[in-house]
């Protein structure tokens, strides 16, 4: 009996370690691209809304840019968005299968309305390029009305889009979170399980602020490094960009170590391991780092630095990122292997 039990343990042992890897691979994608489509709609969002009360077309051009930076391209959306999310699904429903949880359903949720977000972001995007160019050569007659009409199909679009992203990840959260506490959930209702628990209201603040982070290194790195930086940006326009760009990273990153604090709290019990706990140590460092090289440039340092902030960002959020799906696997690994003894 104990050579059978030995046998399929080691099968459970390299299966899990694949799904792992797996998971490890497509969050590096996902996690990031999600992170820069919710921030960078929202800034766009608020810079096209503070051009438009101002009647200033700094601020339209800056919403534009940071749109068109956000989105990458149509092939983005599927290579780093749609395709990952697609095979986390898949990974999870190979690991959770035999597990009474939630999370596979709550993932192909947050798949439609991410699918339905992305429709609405890109259409925004060009709606706004089209409106930003047209009024540039000033449109008059057909062409007038096209404008009129992109400007309220961006309006519209941009708004939706934000909405339904943030409902995706709110339940790419829940999924995740539930995850985490196999043995939490068993018999709990969809409903109650979606909204009972206070650690999914958390994780996704949490994951809100790191997404606001990427967003930020992301959009400074460039508009301000990568090729040289953005030449069609003016003086005024790089010291507001900069500026806002520059204290929405240094606040989300002020507050991000004290929610990895909390979360390592608040994990299950037999799940915190020296490794684990080393992982999420060193993406405090890393923060730290990102901060003291935040303050250097508001002291004066040139922002040609945000290169080094970029990849820091990136750093740390891949970090605790692999902290989030290892929680994860230990977590379902002692309940299978509980199953299996049965």
């Amino acid at each position: 009996m104990n050579l059978i039990e030995n046998v399929i343990l080691k099968s459970f042992d390299n299966r899990l370690a694949l799904l792992q890897y797996l998971a490890t691979i497509v969050q590096f994608f996902f996690v990031p691209f999600f992170g820069i489509l919710i921030g960078g709609t929202f800034l766009s969002l608020h810079f096209k809304k503070k051009g438009e009360r101002e009647n200033d077309r700094i601020f339209i051009n800056l919403s534009k840019d940071v749109i068109v930076h956000a989105t990458i391209s149509k092939g983005a959306a599927f290579a780093l968005g749609i395709i990952p999310l697609a095979g986390l699904i898949i990974v999870f429903e190979n690991l959770l299968f035999s597990l009474p949880l939630p999370t596979v359903t709550f993932l192909i949720l947050s798949f439609l309305l991410f699918i339905a977000g992305i429709a609405f972001v890109y259409t925004y995007r060009y709606s706004l390029s089209f409106s930003a160019a047209a009024e540039g050569i000033g449109a008059e007659g057909e062409l007038k009305d096209l404008h009129n009409a992109s400007v309220i199909l961006s309006n519209k679009s941009g708004l939706w889009g934000i909405l339904f992203l943030l409902f995706a990840s709110f339940f790419y959260v829940a999924g995740i979170t539930q995850a985490y506490y196999p043995n939490h959930w068993d018999g709990m209702s969809f409903a109650s399980g979606l909204f009972v628990s206070g650690l999914v209201i958390f994780k996704w603040i949490y994951f809100i602020l790191c997404a606001l982070s990427v967003a930020g290194a992301y959009l400074l790195f460039m508009n301000f490094f990568w090729e040289g930086g953005n030449k069609n940006l003016a003086n005024e326009e790089i010291k507001y960009f900069s500026g806002i760009i520059l204290k929405l990273i240094y606040i989300t990153m002020m507050i991000i170590p004290l929610f990895v604090l909390i979360n390592l709290y608040t994990l299950p019990d037999g799940v915190l391991t020296t490794g684990l706990f080393g992982i999420s140590f060193l993406a405090v460092f890393i923060v730290l780092a990102v901060l003291s090289l935040i303050f250097r440039v508001f002291s004066g340092a040139s922002l040609n630095k945000s290169g080094w902030i970029f990849v820091l960002v990136l750093l740390a959020m891949f970090l605790l990122t692999f902290g989030e799906i290892t929680v994860i696997f230990i977590a379902a690994e002692k309940e299978l292997v509980l199953q299996v003894i049965k």
